[in-house]
């Protein structure tokens, strides 16, 4: 739009970067990083995909998000100041906007330690510039409250597609 806007003259002088949304999504998957392993006594979740997760919340997002065309990352590292590397669940990328957003799952609500836990998380991200509903959102479920995939589906369609 902005390159249309132009006098036809300074047209002339301006190459327009046009970047289609399935072209920047495959050059963002192509990026190679490192997962947090596995280890032997880490439960056997898998989507359909094959890939391995930590819990069947996550393999429902993960669905949801490829369902929706969203390409993700899962368990990307990212450096947050004062705590090091983190591995939030899913690094997401709205190919539309070219944006990515944080979405961390947090599935152990009723343990008061992991609680306490997700709440500092969830600080230290805004501390490093990740504002809750701009570049970060998050789920979370109890025993008695468990991840409802209508929440999953709002999210993605409000802040990723």
């Amino acid at each position: 739009q902005a390159y249309a806007g132009l006098p036809k003259e300074a047209r002339l002088l301006v190459e327009p970067v046009l970047h289609e949304p399935e072209l920047l999504a495959r050059k963002w998957l192509s990026v190679e990083y490192e997962r947090l392993p596995f280890d032997k006594t880490d439960t056997q979740f898998f989507t359909s995909r094959d890939e391995q997760m930590r819990s069947k919340s996550e393999i429902m997002i993960a669905e949801f998000l490829h369902n929706a065309g969203v390409p993700y990352r899962y368990e990307f590292p990212l450096h947050i100041k004062g705590k090091g590397t983190f591995h939030p669940d899913f690094l997401c990328l709205n190919k539309c906007t070219g944006q990515e957003i944080i979405w961390e799952h947090f599935g152990l609500m009723d343990k008061p330690e992991y609680a306490a836990n997700a709440m500092e998380k969830i600080a230290l991200y805004a501390q490093n510039g990740y504002v809750l509903g701009r570049n970060f959102i998050y789920t979370m479920e109890s025993s008695t409250m468990p991840l409802n995939s209508k929440l999953v589906k709002l999210l993605i369609e409000t802040h990723l597609v």
